[in-house]
């Protein structure tokens, strides 16, 4: 409830320890390297589920990315990336700047939501 005070409260205090942009899950995606992740004009989305199956490959399994998409035409952008041995944290980057997104990681997920929002 983002009216309750108490509820405001607490949110500050977890944004206090973890910062707005939680360092902890993308430092554990900086240690996934993806060995090659190549689309051409496939939509964010598309991608974005490619990128999921090679980084859960590049774990062993123990990584699986959650990434929300906020917005269904945000999804259907095209994108165009080709890279060779890189953080999953550096893939996310690029297709979050070739898609126009802003691209933040909370607690459990990594978001793509239209700047400004």
């Amino acid at each position: 409830s983002p009216e309750h005070p108490h509820t405001r409260a607490m949110m500050a205090q977890i944004e206090q320890k973890l910062g707005v942009d939680n360092t902890l899950l993308r430092k554990s995606y900086e240690k996934v390297i993806i060995e090659k992740f190549e689309v051409t004009e496939a939509e964010l989305e598309e991608s974005l589920q490619a990128l999921k199956i090679l980084a859960r490959n590049a774990s062993g399994g123990k990584v699986v990315p959650n990434i929300i998409v906020r917005d269904a035409g945000l999804g259907k952008k095209p994108v165009s990336l080709s890279l060779t041995k890189i953080p999953l944290s550096e893939a996310l980057r690029y297709l979050a700047d070739l898609s126009g997104a802003r691209l933040s990681y909370d607690k459990t997920a990594v978001i793509f939501s239209q700047p400004g929002s």
